[in-house]
């Protein structure tokens, strides 16, 4: 079985995939447990399209991974907001978060995914977002980039 590694790009037919560390529990992992559980994702086509996935990741994402995702001047994020408000880092993000996330990065599109139950309904959730120009994502959403 192949791995792939972090930070290393990897061919897949048309695209090019880069994965990223997210931080998702890492920042609140003990000594001695495994460094990275959960990747994101920079997918890019022929036509070099950039679709960046980062769902359980908090705000606090690895600067390595904001400085790759703030340079490759992202057509579209899909980005974890899995709560409304967390006070403390779990390796998910929340609304204040994805919202400090795309001004930071500054994609042409973001989506909010990874949404739980201990968020807001999704009408009023997009009623939220709507006002930072981020769209929720949905069950079934396709995006095309």
């Amino acid at each position: 079985m192949n791995r792939v590694a972090v930070y290393k790009e990897i061919s897949a037919g048309p695209f090019t995939i880069l994965p990223l560390e997210t931080n998702h529990i890492k920042i609140n992992r003990k000594p001695g447990k495994p460094g990275i559980d959960a990747l994101g994702y920079i997918i890019r086509d022929r036509d070099n399209k950039k679709f960046a996935y980062l769902i359980d990741a908090p705000r606090q994402l690895p600067e390595r991974t904001y400085d790759i995702l703030t340079r490759q001047k992202l057509d579209c994020l899909v980005f974890d907001c899995t709560f409304e408000k967390t006070s403390f880092p779990s390796g998910h993000s929340d609304i204040e978060g994805i919202i400090a996330v795309k001004q930071r990065i500054k994609p042409s599109r973001t989506i909010a995914s990874h949404i739980s139950h201990r968020n807001l309904y999704h009408r009023e959730l997009d009623s939220v977002l709507q006002k930072h120009n981020i769209e929720t994502g949905y069950d079934g959403m396709k995006v095309e980039v």
